[in-house]
């Protein structure tokens, strides 16, 4: 079910307004302090906001809707007039998710070009710097960037200092999860297989892409030949993974345990 932000600083329509979602089985969250802790598919905020300016600035990437007091204004399907009719606020709230969802598949879309601009900008300035090959990438939530990477391997001695592996990690500690859902990841060019796999495992919703891995593999970062590794046998691959059988219980025992534990955290 969508997530709805209500930005309304009176208290009577705010509750009023929060009342007709809720009573529909939308999620509803009040205030601006929750911006960045859901994953918001619509914010329905108030013109007649003190701190309008500055809340509009906040959720520029998230669809929104406008509450008015000018019915001159009234002819947008994304702003309701006062007084408040539960089947108009319920349209709009229809139309403007169905729409996120439309524009968030669309990778032409302009809500896009912002962090797919930075994730080059940080390619290309963090290369200049000779951090490493010319990569970068920005992790988002509701329209905003919690988290930068760039390539580090050079500047770290550092393998795995990929410019999407880090953007992942200083996402992570900023919200102090290490479970991105409800993010998308923007990166100057197709990850390779490592950073593709720590896509998977933070959970990211969409990755959106510029350059293509054949692209990438013209100046040098060919992994095609791991994708092809990755197809054969364990024993059959350019890096062996051999078995040690021997030693199979001792490990497996670890397992067992694992699945006894009681306070765990699963991820």
């Amino acid at each position: 079910m969508s997530k709805i932000l209500v930005l309304i600083e009176n208290d009577l329509t705010r509750r009023l307004i929060s009342s007709i979602l809720s009573n529909k089985d939308y999620i509803v969250a009040e205030g601006i302090a929750n911006l960045e802790e859901n994953n918001f598919e619509t914010v329905i905020i108030d013109k007649s906001n003190s701190s309008y300016d500055l809340q509009f600035s906040l959720i520029n990437q998230i669809p929104r809707i406008l509450i008015v007091t000018d019915e001159s204004l009234g002819s947008d399907e994304n702003i309701i007039t006062k007084p408040i009719v539960p089947e108009q606020l319920l349209g709009a709230v229809a139309k403007t998710s169905k729409n996120s969802n439309i524009d968030d598949l669309n990778p032409n879309h302009e809500k896009h070009i912002p962090f797919m601009q930075r994730a080059i900008d940080l390619s290309m300035e963090k290369m200049i710097d000779n951090y490493g090959g010319p990569f970068g990438a920005v992790v988002v939530r509701n329209g905003i960037i919690i988290g930068e990477g760039w390539d580090s391997v050079a500047e770290d001695n550092d393998p795995t200092s990929k410019a999407v592996l880090m953007a992942i990690r200083n996402a992570c500690k900023r919200i102090e999860n290490f479970t991105l859902s409800g993010c998308d990841l923007y990166t100057n060019s197709e990850p390779e297989p490592m950073s593709l796999a720590a896509i998977y495992w933070a959970r990211i919703d969409k990755v959106f892409y510029s350059n293509t891995r054949s692209e990438a593999a013209e100046i040098g970062f060919d992994d095609q030949f791991i994708y092809d590794d990755l197809l054969q046998r364990p024993e059959k691959r350019i890096m062996p993974l051999i078995r040690i059988e021997n030693m199979a219980d001792d490990a497996y025992d670890i397992f067992r345990k694992w699945t006894e534990k009681e306070n765990k955290t699963e991820y």
